[in-house]
């Protein structure tokens, strides 16, 4: 089986799980300072996640990636990954994290749980832009465990949320980052998620611009055809050994080969990052009377409906956004 939607036929292999709301860090984009955080009873248990990959495993899923909040907040999650890898090895699972709380031990524990993939974000490439953005003075540590995956041999994905005025000075700081190290790096747009956040379109800087500011300090070649469901258009960097990704969900949207869907940390289905309409799976995870062939059912009727996110950009006003929920609260 294999969940599409009518309009598209997107075809659904991807999920990304978000297993906390909590985080160690105020990234003014995404979690205010001061938030309200999901009771402990709402959230939903490793056990009722493992129930969902054995749902999503009938419909041919093929990459599952777990988010937050910051997942090594929440209490036991290395010892999850490596339980859930184990149990799903055709599974390839992905984490996306701030690397604060990483440490050697947990890198080699991921290594032998067959994690191969890490996302790690870094919005500044100094301390105190690093600072300005997160509020923590923690910049040095994920430094640090940046290069101790790295040298672990795992995959490293960098996001960078690029800012205008507050990290579009260090673009070329970047790409030299990217140019030394065996990485992706990749600039995001700046998205209108969550109502309690600094969203303003001031702060926006679009594909266009990123290429054309790369461009001036390095010679980057397009890299055509890599996965049919990328996010990112990839360029190659002359004399360089990383790469360099751009993800461009405001300027240039990829909404119509989308093949992915999120997992709230209160069990909800969310079917575009754009859109707060969610579908309660939890209750029928915890109702002993209710079969899992109920959340199938929720699954196909939901994926064939799902949304586009541009369309719903397209509706929003200038300086407004385009969902409540902020991207801690929704996965990432």
């Amino acid at each position: 089986m294999i969940l599409k939607d009518k309009k598209y036929q997107r075809k659904i292999s991807y999920i990304r799980i978000s297993v906390t709301d909590k985080c160690n860090l105020r990234c003014f984009y995404c979690m205010p300072e001061a938030v309200p955080f999901i009771h402990h009873n709402d959230i939903i248990t490793y056990e009722e996640i493992m129930e969902l990959i054995k749902i999503f495993q009938k419909f041919e899923v093929k990459k599952i990636r777990f988010t937050g909040g910051e997942p090594f907040v929440r209490k036991g999650f290395i010892n999850f990954i490596g339980l859930v890898s184990s149990k799903f090895p055709e599974i390839d699972f992905r984490i996306t994290t701030n690397a604060t709380l990483l440490d050697k031990d947990k890198i080699e524990k991921l290594k032998s749980a067959g994690i191969k993939n890490l996302n790690i974000s870094l919005d500044g490439l100094n301390k105190k832009t690093f600072e300005d953005i997160t509020k923590r003075d923690l910049f040095h540590k994920v430094i640090e465990n940046i290069n101790l995956s790295i040298q672990a041999g795992l995959n490293i994905k960098i996001n960078v949320v690029a800012l205008k005025t507050i990290n579009s000075d260090q673009i070329k700081d970047f790409l030299e980052f990217a140019k030394k190290n065996p990485i992706e790096l990749r600039f995001i747009e700046f998205m209108p998620v969550g109502e309690n956040t600094k969203w303003a379109e001031k702060f926006l800087i679009g594909e266009d611009e990123i290429l054309n500011t790369l461009k001036k300090y390095g010679n980057l070649r397009e890299i055509k055809n890599i996965d049919d469901y990328s996010t990112a258009k990839l360029y190659e960097i002359e004399n360089g050994i990383g790469k360099i990704g751009l993800i461009s969900s405001m300027t240039h949207h990829f909404c119509k080969k989308c093949n992915r869907l999120r997992i709230t940390q209160k069990g909800n289905l969310r079917t575009c990052l754009f859109s707060d309409k969610e579908y309660k799976l939890l209750p029928i995870l915890r109702n002993s009377k209710v079969s899992n062939k109920n959340i199938e059912t929720i699954l196909k009727g939901a994926v064939a409906k799902k949304d586009i996110g541009s369309v719903l950009l397209s509706k929003k006003n200038d300086n407004t956004f385009v969902c409540k929920n902020h991207m801690s609260c929704i996965g990432g």
